[in-house]
This record gives C-alpha cells, structure tokens and sequence, in this order.
C-alpha cells in the first residue's frame, strides 16, 4: 500500500540518513558472489522483504523471480475499458523494455502467470492512499527439505494477483477517480512487486518507493513516452532465482510447525511449498489435491533477519487441525 509523502524538513532529513544506512541484509556479499548485481549503480536490493524458508535450525531468506526462458502469461481484467486496457498493455511494455530480459504475453486464462484485477475501493481508501495491492507466490521445490540447502534454492515465481482501484474517496466519502498518472504509475508499481520485489524502497530513484508522489511521477513519465528504466529491478534480474542472501540460525523446536507441514505435504503428494511475503509478514502454504490450503504465517519477516528470537510461526486453524490429526 502506498502513502502520500506528507514529510517535513526534520523527517525528510532522518530519510535521508536512514536511506544511506542498508537495511540487515547482506547485499555486499551478495555483491561479491555476482559481480553483475555490483556493476548496477543506484540498485536497493537491501530494501527488499525478502522470501524465507524456516527448516530445522535455519531460517533461509532469498530472493525469487520469474524465469526469463519463456514469456510470463498475463491475464488483464475482463472488464476493462479498451483505454484501461491499452494503459496495461503499455506499462507491460515499458517494463519489458527495462532491462530484466523478461517478456509477457496476455490472452492467459485467469490464475496462470500474472493476473490483473479491477476490484471496488476499501471503506477509507482516501485519496491519500494509492489504491493497488498484489500478492507474489514462488514456489520452492519441496527437496530443500530433504537436502543441504545451498547458495541457491530451487525456487521461482510461479503467480501473481494484482488488484487495482479505479477510485478512491476524498475526506467527505465521496468517489473520486484517480488521474491517468496515478494509474499508470500504480500500475508499474504493482508489476514491479509481481516480479518479485516485495516491500519498498526507502529513500531513492524507484518506482517501488512507498509514497505515491514518485511513483506518480513515473506515470508521468510514462504517459510522455519517456524511457522506463528500474535498477532495483535489474539488479534482481541479474541474480539467479533462488540467490540465498542471509541465513538466521533458529532452535528446532522453532521452525517446527513448517517442518512438520512439509513432512506431511510430501506423504499426502500435496502441491508447495509457496512463500509470500509483504511489507512485514509472510508466510508458507500448501494445497491438497482438492485445492484446499494449509499455511503457516510468520510474523515481522525483516524483524527474523535481526534475530532469532524474532521467528514466530502462526499455522492456520486448518493447518492446525491436520498436525493434531496426523
């Protein structure tokens, strides 16, 4: 969810000291392993909410992508206007035009690849908030828990759910339709998070910043045909999905629930796991053969990455039903 930046002098100042210390993430070394990632000036990959794996005495974070072998499928909304949709079809281009090696093609059916939704706007979505979200699945290939987990995990996006609004309410509760600008810019947003860059970036030139007003500006940009360009993007374009960045040693008893989760996914054939992650929490799930889902939740991902003491698994009601049945 993006904010309108409403900063003053003094906060804008401790942005700007908090934007040259990087985050708990260790991207140096990242830097080090794939020197293609140290040759992209300006990227903030130590910004990310990476994805996690909790198993046994570890908690792995890494970061995940699409691959670039094969176009990613798109589904755009069923019920967009030919303008809203020449808008969508634009912002996929520009992004394809951006250096990541990716391409798209639409025309795909809903829940395969990358789906676009129109949705109604939330009770209180003023017009100070910038009304999109998405969800980005990867999955990871249920070996990695049978086996030593390397410097790269079997892992890939495999999903995404954009929802878009139209519209959202001024102080009096009123509609009130965003600009052409503020589309596109949400837009190009909300791609970049479906291609894998979860959170945001704190303080520089990205269009996956939290306050709305860059990211308007680049749907400006857009509209006026300018070139798009995100090297945040890039730089996790240029790491192998699956590229592990940081390792937090747990107690077993810590990551038991995903253990004892993954163990019975493997007996019963089911399909997972799949991360995703947000702004702050994320979370594994798994899906039995009729579709029905199993999931642990984790709360304050980037809080785990500072320290062990942090991880809290959360299993469903239904996850907890089938670990007391089995």
């Amino acid at each position: 969810m993006l904010r309108r930046s409403t900063l003053g002098i003094a906060a804008l100042l401790g942005a700007l000291v908090a934007g040259c210390v990087h985050g708990p993430l260790d991207v140096e070394a990242l830097e080090h392993r794939y020197p293609a990632v140290a040759a992209i000036r300006e990227h903030h990959l130590w910004d990310t909410t990476p994805y996690l794996l909790p198993s046994g005495e570890n908690v792995v974070f890494f970061l995940c992508r699409w691959p670039t072998d094969a176009a990613i499928p798109v589904s755009l909304p069923p019920d967009a206007s030919e303008e809203e949709r020449r808008s969508l079809e634009s912002v996929l281009r520009a992004w394809e035009g951006a250096g990541l090696g990716i391409r798209f093609e639409t025309g795909a059916p809903p829940g395969i690849g990358i789906e676009l939704r129109f949705i109604d706007s939330e009770p209180g979505a003023t017009m100070t908030t910038h009304a999109a979200n998405t969800v980005a699945d990867c999955a990871v290939s249920p070996a990695v828990f049978e086996s030593e987990m390397g410097e790269v995990l079997p892992a890939r996006l495999v999903f995404a759910s954009i929802h878009l609004w139209r519209a959202g309410f001024d102080n009096l509760g009123r509609p009130v339709e965003y600009s052409r600008a503020e589309f596109l810019g949400s837009a190009l947003h909300e791609l970049g998070h479906a291609l894998g860059f979860q959170g945001h970036v704190r303080v520089g030139r990205s269009v996956m910043v939290k306050e709305t007003d860059q990211v308007e500006r680049a749907g400006v940009g857009h509209d006026k045909d300018r070139a798009f360009s995100d090297a945040t993007l890039r730089a996790l374009y240029a790491l192998p999905s699956g590229a592990v960045v940081q390792r937090v040693p747990v107690k077993g008893y810590q990551t038991a629930p995903v253990d004892r989760m993954a163990a019975l996914a493997r007996k019963h054939d089911f399909s997972g796991p799949f991360v995703r992650v947000g702004d702050v929490d994320g979370g594994l799930l798994w899906r039995d053969p009729s579709g029905t889902r199993f999931a642990v939740r984790v709360d304050d991902v980037r809080g785990v990455l500072r320290g062990s003491q942090m991880l809290w698994l959360e299993p469903t009601i239904a996850t907890t039903e089938l670990l007391e049945i089995e």
